[in-house]
């Protein structure tokens, strides 16, 4: 059993804040297609504590079109990418389904998440009510620290794939068929054995590449075009899933 490409865990420092609670899981090829570890193989950007951040002015971060926040110690299962969305919700100027999406990045695998704030007043505003609210789900208390000069994901699914297997030390595929290769799928469930669920099911019809679970959805590289298609139309079909409880967690299945 391996990863569809492993990641080169030779550029990887395990400088995650203190105290946080292990496993994490990487991404494999084959059955069961997530596997645990204790050490992060992937990549962990240079981050500063956020009791350090309130002696930052606007001008320190000059250059930067977002302000970032890492989420560090997720809970392992049982929750959504709104639970943790809801954290930062109040501090979002607008509060719409784009900004939910575009600006909550939760990859469950990694137990972490990355928020974008792209005001500064409501960004050090989040800052500087921390002392005084928790952020915990599931009784786990998360870690909030300032990323530097990271810059947003981008809203195309082929751009923000791309800077997801960044994100996971995975190389990015150079290929014009990139985007006509992405499947979307949808889930309600952050939890391992739900990507695990997905992964079997679309395997069972068609190979892929490589894949990359959010909070709120899997994207998967499928070999070809055609592979997308045969998933598709064909996933609706099998008598299985009608049988399996954890499948209604499962939503839309689009390119």
């Amino acid at each position: 059993m391996r990863a569809p490409v492993t990641p080169s865990k030779s550029h990887v420092r395990d400088n995650l804040p203190p105290n946080t609670e292990r496993p994490f899981w990487i991404t494999m090829k084959t059955d069961p297609y997530i596997f645990p570890t204790v050490s992060p193989w992937f990549k962990i950007p240079n981050y500063i504590k956020i009791n350090k951040v309130l002696e930052f002015t606007q001008a320190d971060c000059q250059g930067s079109k977002f302000f970032t926040i890492m989420l560090t110690n997720l809970p392992k299962d049982n929750y959504t990418n709104e639970d943790v969305a809801s954290l930062v919700w109040p501090y979002f100027p607008a509060k719409t389904l784009t900004a939910l999406f575009s600006n909550v990045l939760v990859l469950p695998l990694q137990r972490r998440a990355f928020v974008y704030f792209s005001h500064w007043l409501s960004f050090i505003s989040f800052v500087k009510d921390l002392p005084y609210k928790e952020l915990i789900i599931n009784c786990c208390q998360l870690k909030a620290s300032l990323v530097l000069h990271m810059e947003n994901h981008g809203l195309s699914q082929e751009k923000l794939y791309k800077n997801l297997l960044k994100l996971s030390n995975y190389p990015v595929p150079d290929s014009d068929s990139l985007v006509e290769r992405l499947l979307s799928v949808e889930i309600f469930d952050a939890s391992p054995h739900i990507v695990t669920l997905v992964m079997k099911v679309v395997a069972s019809i068609a190979s892929f590449a490589n894949f990359v679970p959010l909070g709120n959805r899997i994207y998967i590289e499928m070999a070809d075009s055609q592979a997308v298609a045969q998933v598709m139309e064909k996933v609706f079909f099998l008598d299985d899933l009608t049988e399996d409880k954890n499948w209604t967690k499962v939503g839309r299945i689009e390119p």
